[in-house]
């Protein structure tokens, strides 16, 4: 992204806004995030979304190693 280009090695961004399943949370990490935020996916789907979504990664082959490059 043009974010993750342009700013400082130590800027971390979080990727905000609809995060409610792992493709969400993968867009947002391919584009440049080094989190994501979960909030409102909490508010409405409860605890168990930080299961459904980590599983999601886990399968789609993403690691927070892996994004280390």
């Amino acid at each position: 992204s043009v974010l993750r280009a342009t700013a400082d090695a130590g800027f971390l961004i979080v990727g905000v806004g609809g995060v409610f399943c792992a493709e969400d949370a993968l867009h947002l990490l391919s584009a440049g995030a080094d989190g994501v935020q979960l909030y409102t996916s909490l508010v409405y789907r409860g605890p168990g979304v930080l299961r459904e979504i980590n599983r999601g990664l886990i399968d789609a082959g993403w690691s927070p190693r892996s994004a280390l490059g």
